[in-house]
């Protein structure tokens, strides 16, 4: 997350993979990782 260099009004949008409907609703654990530090607003898209 620190090698990119963030701007105002970035945005990350981060992409589940499709699974069952109730693991869904989950994240793993890499993207709840990158959901901690990411220094400006995520949308999670469900697969």
């Amino acid at each position: 997350m620190d090698a990119v260099e963030w701007v105002a009004g970035d945005l990350l949008v981060v992409g589940t993979r499709p699974a069952g409907p109730v693991a869904r609703v989950f994240l793993g654990s890499r993207a709840t990782k990158i959901l901690r530090h990411s220094p400006v607003p995520v949308v999670v898209l469900p697969g």
